[in-house]
């Protein structure tokens, strides 16, 4: 992790070595975990790049074991901003309200009742990020990106409101912003999938390739239904690399799992062109 949001894991090979590549200088924190054995932890270890007297920078880390496993952190915990809420009981009705009639793509009335619950309690960040996600589906990008911005005003650690803007930002192709923002998302609830998902595609636009592919197999790791575009993804920054029969596996995969995409046909004459490359390589 970085002082400025940035979040990267990696795995070691057998004998424990690991490796971060194309890091922005500045200074980290790093901690490794075990697998297969969660009485192992290990200490926070700090590196700050800016001392380093070449261009790679060795930090070690040592293993401890505790009597009893260490808790999980468990994604979208309280924080000092949602514990100190006040929400007046049909402000808090009406956000449910907003919630079930979205679930049931009644878009129009959920709208309405984030509005009444916004009205009712004006500091309602989750009300506001919620509307914020739906004005985002009708692709409202400027009135969206508002309401993750009042979020975010109130508290900047709410990781939907920062994943919401980052997608605005995606959309908006302001990449770097975006990255930035879906990064500090990441960092806050570290296993929701499609945050990394989104912040993978925002780092190959950047050409932040080990980054990227850092980013999209950790959402497919996490969840590989709900980041399966992120197969799609992966084959795209591995045809970028020469690396075609890479490509054409991960985008199989992807048209496995999503035959009737919209982008099929263009996906299946890619795969085709891929294969076709890779058998001559």
């Amino acid at each position: 992790e970085g002082g400025r949001g940035l979040h990267n894991d990696t795995r070691t090979d057998e004998q424990g070595r690991y490796e971060f590549m194309t890091i922005p200088g500045g200074r980290y924190h790093l901690k490794a975990s075990h697998p297969g054995d969660e009485t192992l932890y290990t200490d926070s270890a700090e590196a700050d790049t800016s001392r380093a007297g070449s261009n790679r920078l060795q930090v070690p880390l040592f293993f401890r074991r505790t009597e009893k496993p260490r808790p999980k952190v468990n994604p979208g915990t309280v924080n000092a901003a949602e514990a100190s809420q006040n929400i007046p009981s049909r402000a808090r009705k009406a956000f449910e309200d907003g919630l079930r009639l979205g679930k049931e793509k009644k878009i129009e009335e959920a709208l309405k009742s984030f509005n009444e619950a916004i009205e009712l309690y004006p500091g309602y960040f989750q009300a506001l990020t919620e509307r914020g996600n739906l004005l985002l589906q009708r692709n409202q990008l400027t009135e969206a990106a508002t309401d993750y911005d009042r979020a975010l005003k109130i508290t900047d650690k709410y990781a939907p409101a920062l994943r919401g803007m980052g997608l605005c930002l995606l959309q908006s192709q302001h990449l770097a912003e975006a990255a930035e923002a879906l990064s500090r998302a990441a960092t806050i609830e570290p296993d929701e999938a499609t945050t990394h998902m989104f912040l993978g595609f925002a780092q190959l636009g950047l050409r932040q390739h080990h980054l990227a592919e850092a980013s999209l197999q950790k959402a497919l790791k996490l969840d590989t239904v709900r980041a399966v575009r992120a197969r799609a993804y992966l084959a795209d920054l591995y045809a970028s690399k020469n690396r075609f029969a890479e490509a054409v596996s991960e985008l199989q995969a992807y048209l496995a799992a999503q035959p009737n995409t919209p982008d099929a046909a263009r996906l299946k004459a890619m795969e085709a062109e891929w294969r076709a490359k890779a058998a001559k390589k």
